[in-house]
């Protein structure tokens, strides 16, 4: 099958080698910043005297035909230099196109234009776009990659003409370009009538402005129309061209040399009797779980209001596969209940059902109950808590009950599902149950499914590390998860605060030890990190590696948790854009794009989540050999792309893996609990899902 693949990337030509700039040694006014290793490569010819540490100079990008300090420099030789040149004619430019500019802290351009389609008569709603210019990187030549990076709103009063809370005030514009409120001096806060809040969680309660929720069917076909828009109308014009010669109207084809795909069959699952299936539910339905709960006898125990108790039966009856009115048979035609779904029958009795009558703090009433109930030894039991409150709430002694359940259950060795009442009385709740089967089949120790292909090494022992922050705590957790083997399931699910990374290096030395004692020919460690990872943050990793006598590489797979945005890649010989599942574009030193998403050859995606951006791999290694060959690259993002796979809190397909979705899971959750100590059920238990 071939691909037309491009990349939301243009190319210019210099628009001259040579220019001669200012140069100062000292900063002031408009003056930019260069560091050491962006200076002109013939910077002593007016600095001779300039000591080898200096680590800054500074240009205002002007000539000034009388300044001692003017040097014409080689634009293609000093192509860091050029970059900063590039980045600083954009800006100038686009602040007489654009109604917002900004630069940020990577020297991107920022640009806003008001989105006319959207109107409100409380704020404005702006589309944002980015231009990042780098040469040579894709191509031979500059270039510029063009991307979108969703809406602001922006409150249509200014600070002047509204009696605005500066508590609830977080981004601001004023005179046509973005701050943070706090971080404005004196005198640009003076200026009331500039300063238009941009709207925030918090202000649109304030202003009581509804939520608006837009299910976008394919989003990558979203993103290039958007960015295609900016193209035609800001790029194709004579000004631009003149500024900057672009050498093709059209965004970049990508050369074959650049993509690769993951092995043949890395996407297919297997299920009960080996029988296999690309897409989970069909598996599912058609073959059921690749393994049963690991204990035969299975409780449920139903946790409500007192107030909810009919709905708790309804739910009840759903995971039975019993309807309420047979006009639901065509509804419930994809779920025939928990039994012939994931071949699980349970039981549950009223004795064990817990209500409660305090909606504001039912902990005190369940902690009761278990004082005086007693539990079947050898009975796996899984409580269900029907939830008064959405999952949108905004009272935050509403959601802390979410978690004080969650742990009170753990500390008696139970797991939970927890499903709303909105949820369970509306009309879509069908589409919910397939999902709520899989978490409970997982969480009960069952296997939903399994990789057909496995191309994870048995010598290998691969550790996830997510990362979720509060922002009512304020502080980042990173959750960690170990695979001990080929299996790919994964195990021992720990957390700690983001800045102790002494106490991760702690637990993988646990990790490795035990990895060992099964595994004495290891053969590397992998690590699945949330982001870039620093030396600072690798260096206690090393040192116990030395300290354990192991002598084996580490390598390390950096996947963002968020969608590319920077980069993304469109398949134009596919209607929908979207390119096959499994594609691999090389855009960057040891840097990939990953496509993953459920289009397999012909057969294009079903659903929203069919349709994900890509997800940025960047791989670095201890030992730089590790990478020489081009299949051990592909079988490391070839890993990435399964572990994707098995995650089992869904049927439909994800774009990361678990690697770092169930490390973030348990970072969102763990530091909500009271005493957050060692549970070993809440370690190697599938509860957060």
């Amino acid at each position: 099958m071939t691909q037309d693949l491009k990349l939301n990337l243009l190319t210019f030509n210099h628009p001259s080698q040579h220019q001669t700039f200012n140069f100062y040694l000292e900063p002031g006014e408009g003056r930019y910043p260069l560091q050491k290793h962006e200076f002109p490569i013939k910077i002593k010819d007016i600095f001779p005297d300039l000591p080898d540490d200096t680590q800054n100079i500074y240009t205002d990008f002007q000539i000034d035909a009388q300044s001692d300090t003017c040097l014409e420099v080689d634009l293609i030789s000093s192509y860091r230099f050029a970059k900063h040149y590039y980045a600083y004619l954009l800006h100038a430019y686009f602040k007489t196109v654009a109604n917002v500019t900004n630069i940020n802290f990577v020297n991107d351009i920022e640009l806003w234009f008001l989105d006319t389609s959207e109107t409100h008569s409380k704020y404005n709603t702006y589309l944002k776009f980015v231009i990042r210019v780098q040469i040579g990187r894709i191509s031979d030549d500059p270039e510029l990659i063009i991307s979108y990076d969703g809406r602001a709103k922006v409150l249509k009063k200014n600070m002047w003409d509204e009696d605005y809370n500066p508590d609830q005030i977080k981004g601001v514009i004023y005179k046509n370009q973005e701050y943070r409120y706090k971080e404005m001096n004196p005198e640009q806060r003076q200026e009331l009538q500039e300063i238009y809040p941009i709207l925030n969680r918090k202000l649109k309660v304030e202003f009581g402005i509804k939520p608006q929720y837009k299910r976008n069917p394919n989003k990558i076909k979203s993103y290039y129309e958007k960015i295609d828009w900016f193209r035609k109308n800001h790029l194709m014009t004579d000004e631009f061209k003149a500024l900057l010669p672009l050498t093709s109207d059209d965004f970049h084809s990508l050369d074959q040399k650049r993509i690769f795909k993951t092995s043949t069959g890395s996407n297919l699952l297997k299920f009960a009797g080996e029988r296999t299936n690309t897409n989970p539910n069909i598996g599912l339905n058609n073959h059921g779980p690749y393994s049963a709960a690991i204990k035969p006898m299975v409780k449920f125990i139903y946790i409500c209001h007192e107030g909810d108790t009919e709905v708790a039966n309804q739910l009840g009856n759903y995971l039975a596969g019993k309807k309420d009115d047979p006009k639901q048979d065509k509804k419930f035609k994809h779920f025939k209940g928990l039994k012939k779904y994931i071949s699980l029958s349970f039981s549950a009795s009223k004795e064990d059902h817990i209500t409660f009558s305090n909606k504001e703090n039912p902990i005190e009433e369940i902690r009761q109950h278990f004082k005086l109930k007693s539990y079947t030894e050898g009975t796996r039991y899984l409580a269900l808590y029907i939830s008064p409150y959405t999952k949108n709430c905004t009272d935050e002694s509403k959601k802390k009950i979410y978690f004080q359940v969650k742990e009170e259950l753990l500390k008696h060795g139970i797991t939970s599902q927890v499903v709303t009442k909105e949820k369970i009385v509306s009309d879509d709740f069908h589409y919910s149950l397939p999902n709520i089967a899989v978490a409970i089949l997982a969480k009960l120790g069952g296997i939903p499914w399994q990789l057909k292909i496995n191309t994870i090494s048995k010598n290998d022992l691969v550790v996830g590390v997510g990362a979720f922050k509060s922002k009512k705590i304020g502080t980042r957790y990173i959750g960690s998860a170990f695979c001990f083997s080929k299996d790919g399931i994964f195990k021992e699910f720990r957390c700690y605060p983001a800045n102790d990374t002494r106490m991760l290096a702690g637990s993988i030395k646990k990790a490795i030890e035990a990895f060992k004692l099964n595994n004495p020919d290891a053969e590397r460690l992998i690590i699945h990190f949330y982001k870039r990872m620093s030396r600072k943050e690798l260096q206690p990793i090393l040192n116990i590696l030395f300290a354990l006598g192991l002598d084996i590489p580490v390598i390390i797979l950096s996947i963002n948790k968020t969608e590319s945005k920077d980069y993304v890649v469109f398949d134009h010989d596919c209607p929908e854009l979207i390119p096959d599942s499994g594609t691999i574009v090389h855009i960057g030193y040891k840097q990939y794009l990953l496509c993953n998403n459920t289009r397999y050859g012909d057969q294009l995606p079903k659903g929203i989540e069919g349709y994900p951006l890509p997800v940025k791999v960047t791989i670095s290694a201890t030992n730089e050999d590790e990478l020489k060959e081009k299949g051990i690259l592909k079988g490391l993002i070839n890993q990435v792309y399964q572990f994707s796979r098995v995650y089992w809190k869904s049927v439909s397909q994800q774009n990361l893996p678990v690697t770092i979705k169930y490390p973030e899971m348990v970072a969102e959750i763990y530091p909500h609990f009271e005493n957050p100590g060692k549970n070993d059920f809440g370690e190697n238990n599938l509860w957060f899902l």
